[in-house]
């Protein structure tokens, strides 16, 4: 008789989805700050030119003196707003969205909303089980708040008939 060998390591292995989304994410970051320190260049030049125009401006005649402010005013306010949505705690809907990894979903689209708090996420899964599955996993995340499922739609034109789903959660920034 032959003496058995049995090897009880494991080694963990790094599932396909989770590293794609891993570098997704890393790859959004590095792009969300370039482009934050490029918005936080244009803020610094247009303060600068706001406060050169109105130095200017003050030989000018009022009506153009308000236009000109209330142009310039209106792009360093945009500005800000750029600089303030590049500001938002992306990584926890990044992480949110990589614990909540299940298998039955493929999603299609994540669509945060950083006004008014909320992330629309479209995806499709088998049935209408596995997205409601799905709905609790998120619920169950801790990053996202008040998840409902918002429409679905059986794809009946596919064979599989897979069901197509938009799911709205409130987006927890700390």
């Amino acid at each position: 008789m032959r003496a058995l060998a049995l090897d009880y390591r494991s080694t963990p292995r790094l599932p396909k989805i989770g590293l794609a989304i891993l570098i997704v994410a890393v790859a959004a970051a590095i792009y969300g700050a370039i482009h934050y320190r490029e918005v936080e260049t244009d803020i610094v030049k247009w303060e600068e030119k706001k406060a050169e125009a109105e130095r200017l401006s003050r030989h000018k005649p009022a009506k153009a003196r308000q236009a000109g402010a209330a142009e310039l005013g209106a792009e360093i306010k945009q500005a800000k707003a750029v600089l303030l949505q590049l500001a938002l705690p992306w990584n926890e809907l990044f992480n949110a969205m990589e614990v909540s990894d299940y298998e039955q979903v493929a999603l299609l689209a994540i669509e945060p909303d950083p006004q008014k708090n909320l992330v629309r996420i479209s995806g499709e899964a088998r049935t209408l089980t596995c997205v409601l599955n799905y709905v609790k996993v998120l619920q169950a995340a801790g990053s996202l708040d008040k998840v409902f499922l918002q429409s679905h739609q059986i794809q009946n034109q596919d064979a599989d008939k897979p069901v197509r789903f938009t799911i709205v959660a409130a987006w927890v920034t700390t």
